[in-house]
């Protein structure tokens, strides 16, 4: 079973932290729009 997880935040809120933290395991993907 695969999940989605969507992460929303406002801009200097520590989501780019949370992106890497979610990259980081190897069955996880992270993409980021600018």
């Amino acid at each position: 079973m695969s999940r989605c997880i969507l992460v929303f935040g406002m801009p200097r809120s520590g989501t780019a932290w949370i992106g890497k933290l979610f990259d980081s395991h190897p069955g996880a993907l992270s993409k980021a729009m600018p």
